[in-house]
């Protein structure tokens, strides 16, 4: 097992697997891998509905858990309600679930599907906001163990990230540019000692 102290340089999901970068203390960076499972929660039309969907979320072999729990379903309910909690394996095999509800006679509403999968590894798993300082242990094959946030609050000096400065320039004269109709012309950027331009299309996508 192998532990180490840094600052979370960026987060990302793919498929079944959220992708950790780690800027060390040392300044080393290191790439860690943790599991990753897609939720949503689903009202059913009735309780009797909601009971059909369970029978065959079930037999699903990608599915992780179904079963009910009470939630508040809107900002002005006094009350919670029956909902199903659904956990799915993997990105694509939500993205087949979410389709195959959407169409369901027996769905009446469904939510957190508007959420990115980096949003939903953030908030639901890993519950620590990119840049924090972290104590990190993970095994020879770079798989997550644990986690913990160190309170540096008090300290002075930035995490040891290097910044890439660009100012994009697009064909439009217009304060919030329609990426459809205005396409980049040039992207001036700045990396430490480096500067450059990079010219982009000049004439409109079709």
């Amino acid at each position: 097992m192998n532990s180490r102290v840094g600052w979370i340089l960026d987060v990302y999901v793919e498929g079944s697997e959220a992708i950790i970068w780690l800027r060390t203390t040392d300044n080393q960076t290191i790439k860690l891998r943790d599991r990753y499972q897609a939720s949503l929660y689903v009202l059913p039309k009735s309780i009797e509905d909601g009971e059909r969907l369970l029978s065959l979320l079930r037999d699903e072999p990608s599915i992780a858990y179904a079963g009910w729990e009470l939630k508040y379903t809107n900002l002005r309910d006094r009350r919670r309600r029956r909902v199903l909690h659904i956990v799915c394996d993997g990105t694509s095999a939500y993205r087949r679930l979410v389709r195959s509800l959407e169409e369901s006679d027996y769905v009446e509403e469904l939510f957190n599907t508007d959420l990115l999968h980096v949003q939903q590894y953030l908030f639901t798993r890993l519950g620590i906001e990119p840049t924090s300082k972290v104590h990190v242990t993970f095994d020879e094959d770079g798989s997550l163990i644990s986690m913990d946030r160190i309170d540096d609050d008090m300290e002075v000096p930035p995490p040891p990230f290097t910044a890439l400065y660009f100012d994009i320039h697009t064909s439009s004269q217009a304060l919030t540019p329609d990426p459809n109709r205005d396409p980049i012309g040039s992207i001036e950027f700045r990396f430490q000692d480096q500067e450059g331009v990079i010219e982009g299309m000049s004439g409109a996508s079709s």
